[in-house]
């Protein structure tokens, strides 16, 4: 490998004054602001051809970022914008290692109007450390520029040394020998070309390497070589195809083939020697992204193959691919599918032999738009295989897009993008990663200070795995008494869902990996009603047990043929009894490997709840209690699910409905049993004659009717075996509704107030509600913090969480897991992977949602696993 500083660019010269225009002062704009850009018009719900924010944008810009181990800086340019309209800033910069912070950036070139992120710019550095800015032109209409820092090491003052035809500008500059520089003319389409100079001021005549069509090209060096991948344009760039390479290793006198064969330029034909694959004849796209070298040398192309130029669906699978010349034969190796073609990322090469692939490879919250999520890929064999090392962004509002590699980059500083909505105009940020990917930095879109310190994301901690695309016109997949909708056995996760035409869909990967296995299953739910949701079990064998759609109806209940498999059993019967009029059918997870099952049987206002149990041993279901909770005919218990302590003691709450009207709910309720069911107490040990009624029930924290209490919430309990609950109902004498915690602290049940909520709602009437704020979820870890999951109109309708670390459960902090709108989704977490690893797996879904069973006109939206460890 190079030492850093050769690495760099360099040539040995100064500048003369000769052809150079004087420098003026450079502006400084007041933050980091990226340029929004949509190349044409929405053709299809996905969207432009492409769009979103494109600060970083071309692949074809390179390079755009340089580390400098003098300076201990990384210099970067960027399409920048005002911050009133889209008007294209050519910005340059730099990140101070040492001081950890970032300059005003400086507008190198104003284009004047032009919006184009094709007008960006690439940067070089000489071995005197001036900082060379080459801005692009676009076709033959608007020139390209040529700029260099009047100080070394310094963005603060550039002078123009040449105005010329150019775009996709790719200089870099040989040690000894000067820049040579690879771009793009418009002569007969997209024809490339080189020009070579020794002090970057006198320049040689342009000359043409490759005219066939039109062509894309990206290009690396590696000591004095140099060397370019492109494609070809037969009629249209929309038909871009075929993989190229030629290389230099005399500053562009002679181009050779990977394997040295010369080659006579301009290449004319379509089928000459630098020809690396014949992508036309096997009908397949190619978009062009990085090239790099490995510890020998040789190259590495990193290139999107793709069955269409349109965005959507049509055209996957988009594949990531590499091209790797051993030496003796170019090796094809697919790294990862992603769902746009100008998904852009690099391609890195380590020293320790790791070869590593970042880009927006994962699904963002415009899926099939340009970019996603971005994610870390990694492999040790020399690219044959791959895995996700790290999913660096997760619960964006915006697609990032476009990850760019510095130059000899620096741990510190190793990836640099930028983020924009990519189906509408918006704001763009920039980014920047360490080499590991657990620290994602936000450049400053607005600085008062001269130097400002790049602001650190919570996102770097949080991972989101796609999983599909669901129904999403209601919340059926994501309300808070599925109790299961993800759950892990062994090194196995699972979840379940409704796929957009109704059908239930189970999946399951291998934890820690991005890629789920899906089976359709023959069964469909009532989607149009979101209490027909899935809840789904693994019991101590390996076997998956589902139990799907149901709002009083016969018991729908069905188990895995096998263990470890997702193919179903027929729908079967649990014990028999009572299984005629089902709803909220819930599963939880025992010590021994078995499964309890609780429901309710009867109607809202009427209904009983009922608690059966599974042996694995045996396979068979039996009666627990029938029913544990009698609602007499004149009410029905609304359960907030059941928590299991340490010492195998069951702890259940509920609150009383007087009627189908949600107003009528009342009153929190509890019981616990120590003995699997078989007889249940109050907190002080009283036994319950059962079934347990409204007049023998404990009531530990009386709520009235119309003060809006809401059911089926959660249950929770702490290491010491001390039963919570948590709700949300609007206090006496007060109009928002708050949530809040219901608590035994040992002695006596405390009741506390979480968050301060300020927008009033009010709860009435039947079927499901289109509430501003979900159902809160508790977890509590093996300190006894507790955790409470929730969603807020107030808080931007994101996946939040609210902490504790009191013991009287007082003091809150609340973080947002997300940074967009989830909709009317509610929480589910895997239970079982946070009782083993304390780690926090959510099923994440945007979703709407009508009130009373009427449905939004929400397309479908993909369906995610948020994975959240928290420190």
């Amino acid at each position: 490998m190079l030492n850093s500083f050769a690495c760099l660019i360099l040539c040995l010269f100064a500048i003369p004054a000769a052809g150079v225009r004087p420098a003026s002062a450079s502006p400084k704009a007041d933050g980091y602001r990226g340029i929004w850009f949509a190349l044409g018009r929405a053709e299809s719900p996905y969207g432009a051809k492409y769009a979103g924010g494109l600060g970083t944008y071309t692949a074809k810009h390179v390079p755009v970022a340089i580390y400098s181990q003098k300076a201990d800086k990384t210099f970067l340019v960027y399409g920048g914008s005002r911050a009133d309209k889209r008007h294209l800033l050519i910005m340059a910069s730099y990140y101070d290692h040492a001081r950890g912070v970032v300059p005003r950036p400086t507008i190198v070139h104003d284009k004047d109007g032009v919006r184009d992120p094709h007008d960006n710019a690439s940067i070089c550095l000489d071995e005197r450390g001036h900082v060379w800015v080459f801005v692009s032109g676009r076709g033959r209409a608007r020139p390209g520029f040529k700029y260099r820092s009047t100080e070394p090491y310094s963005t603060d003052a550039f002078e123009r040394v040449a105005t010329e035809e150019m775009t996709y500008p790719q200089p870099w500059c040989i040690p000894d020998t000067g820049f040579l520089h690879l771009f793009t003319k418009y002569t007969r389409g997209r024809e490339l070309y080189w020009e070579t100079s020794r002090d970057g001021v006198t320049w040689s005549e342009d000359q043409k390497l490759a005219g066939f069509g039109g062509h894309y090209q990206v290009s690396g060096r590696r000591g004095r070589c140099v060397a370019s991948a492109f494609n070809y344009h037969p009629g249209s760039v929309d038909k871009r195809t075929n993989l190229y390479f030629v290389q230099s290793v005399d500053g562009g006198r002679t181009w050779t083939t990977a394997s040295g064969e010369p080659l006579d330029t301009p290449l004319a034909d379509v089928k000459n020697k630098a020809l690396v694959r014949d992508y036309a004849s096997e009908g397949l796209l190619v978009y062009m992204k990085d090239l790099n070298f490995d510890a020998d040398g040789h190259p590495v192309i990193l290139y999107l193959t793709s069955t269409d130029h349109k965005p959507g669906p049509t055209g996957d699978a988009r594949t990531w691919c590499i091209a790797h010349w051993t030496g003796e034969r170019w090796m094809f190796r697919e790294v990862t599918r992603s769902d746009h073609n100008y998904d852009m990322g690099s391609l890195y090469i380590e020293a320790d032999g790791t070869w590593r692939v970042i880009g927006p490879t994962s699904p963002g919250p415009q899926p099939h738009g340009t970019g996603g999520e971005m994610v870390a890929w990694t492999s040790g064999d020399q690219g044959k295989h791959w895995r996700e090392a790290r999913q660096l962004t997760a619960g964006s509002a915006r697609n990032h897009s476009y990850a760019r590699r510095p130059v000899n980059a620096h741990p510190g500083f190793y990836v640099l993008w930028a983020d924009g909505d990519a189906f509408k105009p918006s704001p763009s940020r920039l980014y920047f990663a360490n080499r590991s990917g657990d620290k994602i930095h936000v450049l400053p879109d607005s600085m008062t200070e001269p130097f400002e310190a790049p602001r650190l994301l919570q996102a770097a901690r949080i991972r989101q795995v796609p999983v599909a695309t669901g129904w999403a016109k209601n919340k059926v997949n994501a309300v808070v008494f599925r109790q299961n909708a993800v759950t892990t056995h062994g090194n196995t996760q699972y979840t379940a869902f409704y796929d957009p035409e109704g059908r239930m869909v189970l999946a399951k990967r291998t934890l820690g990996s991005a890629e789920w296995v899906t089976h359709v299953t023959p069964h469909k739910g009532n989607v149009r009603d979101a209490h027909n949701t899935i809840s789904i079990a693994v019991d101590g064998t390996g076997v998956l047990h589902v139990a799907w759609d149901h709002h009083g109806h016969p018991l729908h209940y069905a188990r895995s043929v096998r263990p470890g498999a997702l193919e179903l059993s027929a729908p079967m019967p649990m014990t028999g009894r009572d299984e005629k009029h089902v709803t909220y059918p819930e599963f939880f997870n025992l010590a021994d490997g078995g499964l309890l099952f609780m429901y309710r049987s009867g109607g809202s206002g009427r209904g009983n709840t009922m608690l059966n149990r599974y042996e694995p041993a045996t396979g068979t279901w039996s009666v627990v209690q029938h029913p544990l909770i009698d609602g007499e005919g004149q009410r029905n218990a609304y359960t907030n699910q059941i928590a299991i302590d340490r010492t195998g003691t069951w702890h259940l709450s509920w609150c009383w409905r007087e009627s189908g009207d949600v107003a009528t709910n009342h009153d929190l309720c509890y019981a616990r049993s120590t003995d699997q069911g078989r007889t249940w107490t109050r907190s002080d040990g009283t036994v319950y004659t059962l079934p347990i009624t409204a007049a023998n029930a404990e009531v530990v924290c009386p709520v009235p009717q119309k003060h809006e209490l809401i059911n089926q919430c959660t249950t929770a309990v702490d290491s010491r075996g001390r039963p919570m609950i948590a709700t949300y109902w609007r206090p006496r004498r007060t109009e928002v509704p708050q949530y809040h915690l219901v608590w035994h602290n040992g002695k006596a049940w405390c009741s506390t107030q979480v968050g301060q909520r300020t927008v009033p709602f009010s709860l009435s009437g039947g079927g499901t509600k289109r509430i501003s704020i979900s159902r809160p979820k508790l977890a509590v870890d093996a300190r006894d913090r507790v955790y409470m999951l929730f969603r807020d109109a107030e808080r931007g309708s994101r996946v939040s969480v609210a902490v504790c670390d009191d013991p009287s459960r007082k003091n809150w902090s609340v973080t947002d897991l997300t940074e967009t709108s989830v909709g009317f989704w509610e929480p589910a977490y895997d239970v079982q992977l946070w009782r083993e690893r304390g780690v926090m797996h959510v099923f994440t879904q945007r979703v709407g949602q009508g009130d009373a069973e009427t449905l939004e006109d929400l397309p479908p939206q993909p369906i995610s696993i948020l994975e959240w460890r928290p420190e």
